[in-house]
């Protein structure tokens, strides 16, 4: 099951993050598919297209096999779907899906947990803090996923929200398990945002996609 609480989350960070989140709306930590962008709801259907193609031979050895999670089987799972995503300076995987930050965070003692966490492209600014904070108590009232926060900026004058998924695979996991949670957290996650996003009025075309 996954960790952490459904609370809302103060300004500090989740444990864990990669530092490489704090930058973002760098250049260089995230670029475009040369497919087009995906929405999180396409890659969301992708899964379950995935799902169901594989269903005819659940019974195989190799898709059932419990083995030990790795960065490289996230890595693998990324690139057999055809999403692209670039490595930042702590080794997670960073990309952007309906124009906002996830990152596929793999931690523990063992490297045994996967954790993916989003953020919001927009930076809000601090006085609309209290009407986000409702936000995230009503979404965990009615929602077990994701474990959402919000986190004040260095500038002092605005906030992020964020949105983490995460889960103990301290026995192992087999490629249909990582499969379910890669793709519960990238759709709970959007979701989220989505009603973050409604209940602020932020509009989807007011975004800035020449950041990417």
């Amino acid at each position: 099951m996954p960790r952490g609480g459904l609370r809302v989350r103060s300004e500090r960070s989740p444990a864990g993050p990669a530092r490489g989140l704090r930058d973002r709306h760098g250049q260089r930590s995230v670029r475009r598919s040369q497919r087009g962008a995906r929405t999180v709801r396409g890659v969301r259907g992708l899964f379950s297209r995935a799902r169901r193609r594989d269903s005819g031979a659940a019974s195989a050895p190799d898709a059932q096999q419990v083995r030990p999670l790795t960065r490289e089987r996230v890595q693998e799972l990324l690139e057999r779907h055809g999403w692209v995503y670039e490595t930042d300076c702590d080794g997670d995987l960073v990309g952007r899906w309906d124009d906002d930050l996830l990152t596929f965070m793999v931690r523990g003692e063992s490297g045994e947990m996967l954790n993916v966490m989003g953020y919001m492209l927009e930076d809000l600014p601090l006085e609309r803090l209290d009407e986000v904070r409702f936000a995230l108590e009503d979404w965990h009232r009615e929602h077990i996923w994701p474990t959402c926060f919000w986190r004040e900026n260095d500038d002092a004058l605005t906030f992020s929200v964020g949105a983490s998924h995460m889960v103990d695979w301290e026995h192992g996991v087999a490629d249909c398990q990582l499969e379910q949670q890669v793709a519960c957290a990238m759709g709970t996650i959007a979701d989220a945002f989505a009603d973050v996003r409604s209940r602020l009025a932020l509009r989807a075309d007011n975004l800035n996609e020449s950041q990417w």
